[in-house]
């Protein structure tokens, strides 16, 4: 963050390098152009035991910058796994009199998002105004992809593109990565048998890091992932009807890899029920193990 921000005025003109690298001379900056594009870059040392110096000197720079600044923090929620205690409580200290400053903290696990923001013994709690990104509109997403293939002089119907949306339920990411492929190798789509052949490539490329995945898992929690990809979502995992169906063990043992598996986000609990996370590892484990 910290380089980003020295990054950010450098390219400033107005301002002098000098009095930036001044600034954060603790950090031990060092700015030389890049060799290509002849834009300063910026290097930095910092000891890690000067970390919470670092974090302070990032805030009292952006305040005392005197201009609207806007910060935005991808994947915000791994914060949760910096081997230093109190961060959460350590930035919520410093952003949170920082007033020409506006923070964007987002992140694609939402149950771990809404855990920092949303309960009160967080110290992020109430601290910003949630918004949840639901799937773009069907017709809206059509139309986005319809002009990819006709600037091709190509097409894909809208039934085609319907099916595929409701197979993933209208997330981004995996409707992306089946369009692209399908746009690669494909022109003309007017059949959804092209969608499948495409999925399938795509869990051909995935297999291997599926397989290697998989060698992680202990009996139990790989036994219990192939049961909720063949129950495609599960409501009461500890039930002595799921553990005999797929004669899997006792409930304080399948409690145990359930809570590795959702540790690991190879499955999520959401309204309905647990399934798994990575719908494309979901779509693997039913043809490896139906």
């Amino acid at each position: 963050m910290g380089r980003a921000i020295i990054q950010e005025r450098l390219l400033d003109t107005r301002q002098p390098i000098e009095k930036i690298l001044n600034y954060f001379s603790k950090w031990r900056p060092t700015a030389s152009p890049d060799p290509i594009t002849g834009i300063p870059t910026i290097s930095i040392a910092i000891e890690r035991s000067n970390t919470e110096y670092t974090i302070k000197s990032i805030f009292d720079y952006l305040q005392q910058s005197n201009k609207e600044v806007y910060v935005a923090i991808d994947e915000f929620q791994t914060i949760v796994d910096y081997p230093e205690k109190g961060t959460e409580a350590l930035l919520r200290s410093y952003i949170q009199f920082i007033h020409n400053a506006h923070f964007v903290f987002s992140g694609s696990k939402q149950h771990l998002m809404y855990e920092m923001f949303g309960s009160p013994k967080r110290p992020f709690y109430q601290s910003t105004a949630m918004l949840t990104l639901n799937p773009l509109h069907e017709e809206i997403y059509y139309a986005f992809a319809a002009r990819f293939f006709q600037a091709k002089k190509g097409e894909i119907t809208e039934d085609v593109f319907h099916q595929l949306y409701q197979q993933f339920n209208g997330y981004t990411w995996y409707l992306q990565s089946v369009l692209n492929r399908l746009y690669e190798y494909e022109k003309k789509v007017t059949d959804y048998q092209q969608v499948k052949e495409a999925i399938l490539t795509i869990l051909a490329d995935k297999a291997s890091q599926y397989e290697m995945l998989m060698t992680f898992l202990t009996d139990n929690q790989l036994r219990l992932l192939k049961a909720i990809a063949l129950e495609n979502i599960v409501a009461q995992p500890l039930s002595n009807e799921f553990a005999k169906k797929y004669e899997l063990p006792n409930s304080s043992s399948i409690k145990k890899a359930l809570d590795v598996l959702k540790e690991k986000d190879l499955v999520y609990q959401g309204q309905k029920g647990y399934f798994i996370y990575d719908r494309f590892l979901d779509l693997w484990l039913k043809r490896t193990f139906y």
